[in-house]
């Protein structure tokens, strides 16, 4: 690419950024501003993408630290940033349908898990996240649906397999006695919570 191509940085961002790959789009459009601070299409989208790209940035961060309803405030306010990009919206959205599965949230999980789902219906990981929702809710059925189709898609899911493997585990205890239901906690409560509905 030619030093002076104002143009082509413009391109090559809107690229990215079509890609869903915000942080790769700010980082090509600065190129095209240090050459012309002035060119207004470059200014234009860089104001555009800079705030967004700082959201989905703090975003993989909080969930890298597993700071998950951090994470999910950071992804809410970068989707009320971008409405039209589908790829963009994939992005997020998977992020957000992990931090909420991680953060403890089932029900708002799966809600968003499957929205990712519908723009893009072989992505392993959302498939895996939502089948992790889907067990905190105690679904084994539609957990292990979605451990099983993950498995198929990428037969090298270690997380696919173990996924299915504790599926049928956890759903095989369920049919014991349940003191977690017989107290009227979910099984992801704390000590706190069980020791205060057994009083």
């Amino acid at each position: 690419m030619r030093s002076d191509n104002t143009d082509g940085y413009l391109r090559l961002s809107k690229l990215h950024f079509d890609l869903g790959e915000a942080d790769e789009s700010l980082n090509t459009i600065r190129e095209c501003l240090k050459l012309d601070p002035d060119h207004k299409p470059c200014f234009s989208h860089y104001k555009k993408v800079k705030k967004l790209a700082a959201n989905v940035k703090a975003m993989n961060e909080f969930a890298t630290e597993n700071q998950f309803k951090e994470c999910a405030e950071k992804a809410r306010a970068a989707l009320k940033q971008e409405t039209e990009n589908v790829n963009m919206i994939h992005v997020i959205k998977s992020k957000l349908c992990h931090c909420l599965t991680k953060g403890g949230d089932a029900s708002e999980a799966i809600t968003v898990c499957s929205e990712a789902l519908k723009i893009y219906p072989e992505d392993v990981n959302v498939l895996c996240d939502r089948a992790d929702a889907h067990l905190n809710n105690e679904n084994y059925d539609e957990a292990l649906n979605d451990f099983k189709r993950a498995a198929q898609l990428d037969e090298h899911s270690n997380r696919a397999e173990e996924g299915i493997k504790r599926t049928q585990k956890l759903e095989k205890q369920s049919k014991k006695r349940d003191y977690y239901k017989i107290l009227g906690v979910p099984r992801n409560a704390n000590k706190k919570e069980i020791s205060k509905a057994y009083r």
